[in-house]
């Protein structure tokens, strides 16, 4: 009998705290998009590929 309680109260204990209420910060801060400009040339990239520009 003792087992069958303890079984329930550890359920029970399980259920009550997956209800808690998620207090985190989720506010999301985006970054800026970077901005290129004064490319002389017009470059061609993949998905996947990587493009290296320095500058000149």
């Amino acid at each position: 009998m003792i087992r069958q309680y303890s079984f329930l109260l550890t359920v029970c204990s399980v259920i009550l705290v997956s209800c808690f209420k998620d207090k985190g910060n989720y506010d999301v801060v985006l970054p800026v998009e970077p901005v290129i400009s004064n490319l002389d040339t017009v470059y061609t990239a993949y998905v996947g590929d990587s493009l290296i520009i320095e500058p000149g």
